[in-house]
């Protein structure tokens, strides 16, 4: 049996075969898939009823050998889908005009690399969602917990899961022709390399949504040696804070090792309330969400860890995807540092929140 997703054509009646003597379960949705790409290349038919039915028996015809089977393991699944051009033309259709032909496939042909998946696999799934990479790295070494169902899209099912092999099942899941390389180890020294590569070439992008200081420094490091893109997003209350830093044109790794300048050079010994100030004085205190400061300040005390909302992640997804779609298609997004909150957007705090600010920042900078 294959223990992994496989794309199978229709004429290895062997393979299967197989599959249905192993009780795999079989959908079959096929003309459904014909149909709608005869509706994506005939438009101007659309309200000849008599026409359209007639031209979808013609189409009917002619890709009936267009089938391939994918099968997922993972739920002992075999979906019959269009072959890949064909599917990837249907699946991104309505994605015309809005994302042009020439931007849609800049977007699918390069290679990008995540590390890091509560944020990450937001970015993952939006991207793909969008028609994005067909080749994917992404990187990290936890499981998923119960807690992280809070802000990762999975079902209850994925706890104890390894929060790569989790997403890649659910990226395939959306695209069965995606290229995905799991680093189920995170990114460190010894693979960084490995992980800005796919099939021998250098990846496009870095996403680094990585909460260990080695692995963000390492992968700088590469995208400074190798000239790659990198941008971050950091959740911050009902909001995000972005931070992109072109390597491939102006930006000098000088600039993180300057924020860098804020860490404690013994950090070993440290309590979870001086690391969690450490880490907001990295990010930004200045830039850090009211809400967000106050539930910090809490942690190691009534809250157990970093304070998150599944909301904000979600937000995070599609400004991430955002990013990629625009770099990958060589837009002009400057390195530097964006918000985006929504409490400001909605004016939510008023003058009381003020002086509740003011003293939150005097306790993380002093």
């Amino acid at each position: 049996m294959i223990d992994r997703l496989e794309c199978i054509s229709y004429k290895d009646e062997k393979k299967l075969e197989e599959l249905k003597n192993n009780n795999v379960n079989f959908i079959d949705f096929f003309d459904l898939q014909v149909d709608e790409l005869c509706e994506a290349r005939n438009p101007s038919i659309r309200d000849n009823i008599d026409e359209m039915m007639s031209k979808k028996k013609e189409y009917k015809a002619k890709y009936s050998k267009e089938k391939i089977y994918c099968y997922l393991p993972w739920k002992n699944l075999c979906v019959v889908c269009l072959s890949e051009d064909l599917f990837f033309e249907v699946r991104t259709a309505r994605n015309r005009d809005l994302i042009t032909k020439k931007e849609q496939g800049n977007f699918r042909d390069a290679s990008i690399a995540i590390a890091g998946l509560s944020v990450g696999s937001n970015i993952a799934r939006i991207c793909v969602l969008q028609g994005g990479p067909k080749k994917i790295n992404i990187a990290d070494a936890d499981v998923i917990g119960l807690s992280n169902l809070n802000r990762i899209i999975n079902g209850i099912d994925s706890i104890g899961k390894k929060k790569t092999q989790a997403l890649a099942e659910k990226l395939y899941e959306m695209d069965p022709y995606l290229n995905i390389v799991e680093f189920d180890n995170g990114v460190n020294n010894k693979n960084v390399d490995d992980f800005i590569h796919n099939d021998g070439e250098v990846v496009k992008l870095i996403v680094e949504e990585v909460d260990d200081l080695p692995a963000k420094i390492v992968l700088r490091e590469y995208a400074s040696k190798h000239k790659i893109p990198l941008f971050s997003i950091t959740d911050n209350g009902d909001g995000i804070i972005v931070d992109i830093e072109r390597y491939d044109e102006d930006y000098e790794i000088n600039d993180f090792y300057k924020r860098m300048e804020k860490i404690p050079k013994e950090k070993n010994n440290l309590k979870i309330q001086d690391i969690a100030k450490v880490v907001t004085n990295f990010i930004g205190v200045d830039d850090v969400d009211t809400n967000m400061l106050d539930s910090v300040s809490r942690v190691g005390k009534d809250i157990y860890s970093w304070p998150q909302v599944g909301g904000t992640a979600v937000l995070a997804g599609v400004v991430g995807a955002y990013i990629v779609r625009q770099i990958l298609n060589e837009k002009k997004l400057s390195s530097g540092r964006y918000l985006i909150s929504l409490t400001d957007i909605f004016s939510i705090y008023g003058d009381d929140d003020k002086e509740l600010r003011q003293e939150l920042l005097n306790y993380f900078k002093n």
